[in-house]
């Protein structure tokens, strides 16, 4: 006698669609509420709720995801996510990165403009709202040195 079928929806081939956790109410309801009711996807990064909530622009969160990028591949990531056993992951040209790292350093105004970026983009550390101009100007210039904005006229 054969084993019954299992149920749910299934591709033309036959095989079972795979079943989307979106997770809990309460997780997809806290999703929502940070970003603001806009696309739950950002919610996972300081960067990406500042952004839902029309804090910063898309050009200052590219910034802020390419520069986070080019330090993490010229340093590697701060909080790795699983160890790996051959060395450190995600490093490029460190030479390469670690120069156009330094000269996009270069861009922020103050040290305190380069650690709230940093804190923010690289770290992914929460916020603090009484921060968001210095934010704004460390983003805006390194958004200008890549190539993300044209320097305002």
């Amino acid at each position: 006698m054969a084993r019954p079928k299992k149920k749910g929806e299934r591709f033309p081939s036959g095989d079972l669609k795979p079943i989307i956790d979106r997770g809990t109410d309460e997780l997809t309801a806290r999703r929502l509420l940070l970003t603001a009711g806009n696309d739950p996807a950002l919610s996972c990064y300081p960067l990406g709720v500042l952004l839902s909530r029309k804090v910063i622009t898309q050009d200052q969160h590219n910034a802020g995801v390419a520069y986070a990028g080019l330090f993490w591949r010229a340093r590697g990531k701060p909080f790795p996510k699983a160890i790996n056993m051959g060395g450190i992951s995600g490093r490029g040209e460190p030479e390469g990165d670690l120069t156009r790292l330094h000269d996009a350093a270069r861009q922020f105004h103050s040290r305190k403009v380069r650690d709230i970026v940093e804190s923010v983009a690289v770290y992914e550390r929460a916020h603090d709202p009484r921060e968001t101009d210095h934010l704004r100007l460390g983003l805006n210039a390194i958004a200008v040195h890549l190539g993300i904005m044209r320097r305002a006229a």
